[in-house]
């Protein structure tokens, strides 16, 4: 058996969904309008017994002053307050329905972008079609307000996801930045470390050719102290 959905429950409501709860929602307006109607005139048709019951227990007064005549008068009369009673129930239940549902209409439409223009094209497309026997003056102006509430949700939802998209290449952008940073610092790190390297083996280099320098240099004097004393041996000799 397939599982009837909750479409009062908007967190299992998707896109496709729509036309149906929003021919849901019609209907329920509808028909609490049509109970509407059909309590005032109930209400306006009492009220016209108990003029005319009134008007007629004057001219029975003058005549017989019955007490019959009376007490029809007075159950025409409280009749006709329970009906206008009635009616102003009715007409109650039906302004607080239509905003319960204008309401939801809203909610639903702020689900999200998509949702939002499926109900608002969903909408328009019915008060379009809608004659003023189908949707009363007043259904209409909340339905058109909830409209323009959506509408003007949309402007805000699509700025906030043009500005989410700015953000997200500007981060992108920075993230990019901060890698080829990265990498440089590394290479320049790298760098450094080689330099740090050759400096190690040129200053060993240096002291290698300090010490043969010296040697040379011990050799030298050496030979030039040996040679100078040959020299001083030949000439005495």
């Amino acid at each position: 058996m397939e599982e009837k959905k909750d479409f009062f429950s908007i967190s299992t409501v998707d896109e496709n969904d729509v036309p149906e709860i929003i021919q849901g929602q019609f209907s329920r307006m509808n028909d609490l309008r049509n109970n509407l109607i059909a309590a005032k005139e109930k209400a306006e048709l009492a009220g016209i017994q108990a003029q005319n019951a009134k008007d007629m227990k004057t001219g029975l007064f003058r005549m017989k002053g019955t007490i019959e005549s009376i007490q029809e008068t007075q159950m025409a009369l409280a009749d006709a307050t329970i009906k206008n009673t009635e009616a102003l129930e009715k007409s109650f239940e039906y302004q607080k329905a239509l905003a319960e549902i204008t309401k939801y209409l809203f909610n639903l439409g702020v689900t999200n972008i998509t949702m939002n223009r499926c109900v608002v094209a969903e909408l328009e497309m019915r008060l379009n079609q809608a004659s003023e026997e189908e949707i009363d003056e007043m259904a209409r102006e909340e339905l058109k307000n909830v409209i323009r509430q959506l509408k003007a949700q949309e402007d805000i939802a699509k700025k906030q996801m043009d500005l989410s998209i700015i953000i997200k290449k500007h981060e992108e952008n920075i993230n990019n930045i901060n890698e080829n940073l990265d990498k440089e610092i590394n290479e320049i790190k790298n760098d450094i470390f080689l330099i740090d390297e050759n400096n190690k083996k040129i200053n060993n280099e240096i002291k290698g050719l300090s010490k043969l320098n010296r040697i040379i240099l011990i050799g030298t004097g050496i030979g030039i102290i040996a040679a100078i004393i040959l020299g001083i041996i030949g000439i005495i000799i």
